[in-house]
């Protein structure tokens, strides 16, 4: 039928409505572009920061080192510092994911870019198992059966992308108050 209906889609529509909605929508990203018509007078409301605040250490604010450099992987002739891993819009997922997956750029030279500042086992990660890719582990089952911890800890934590996800059940975290 061409009439609409009064039951929302689950997809959006290939073409667009011939006139606006009357509710504005709620999207949960941030928009590309800027405002056009941006407020005239600012909020009176506090803005909530979605950049990690807490250190690992607790008398240390989070903060990327400055002075902080690593070699690039396709490049290790060429040093950068940790605002080259977000400083191109388009490149800076793939920057993120590369460069910090590796523990000491994480943890130690640029946390507050890499979301190292809380020194924790990530609880989305899953990594396959060395004998069996087809089946996933999270961070806690490196620790759980203590018979078998040390072995899966040496097998697995030394994995960059295992390491920098399960810090805190790998002995990282121990290793950075140190």
């Amino acid at each position: 039928s061409d009439l609409p209906s009064n039951i929302p889609s689950f997809s959006p529509s290939m073409l667009p409505t011939l006139s606006p909605s009357w509710s504005p929508s709620i999207s949960l990203a941030p928009s590309d572009y800027p405002s056009l018509d941006p407020s005239s007078l600012p909020s009176s409301l506090p803005s909530i920061s979605i950049a990690p605040s807490v250190s690992f250490a607790p008398s240390e604010a989070c903060a990327d080192d400055p002075t902080y450099k690593f070699y690039l992987i396709n490049d290790p002739s060429i040093e950068k510092g940790c605002d080259w891993i977000t400083l191109n819009y388009k490149k800076r997922d793939t920057r993120i994911a590369k460069y910090c997956s590796m523990t000491d750029i994480k943890f130690f030279g640029c946390p507050l870019t890499c979301g190292g500042c809380l020194c924790e086992d990530d609880l989305e990660f899953k990594f396959p198992l060395n004998y069996d890719d087809t089946q996933f582990r999270d961070c806690s089952w490196l620790t759980k059966n203590a018979s078998k911890s040390k072995n899966r800890l040496d097998a697995y934590c030394i994995k960059p992308e295992v390491e920098a996800s399960c810090p805190l059940s790998c002995g990282f975290c121990d290793r950075l108050s140190n």
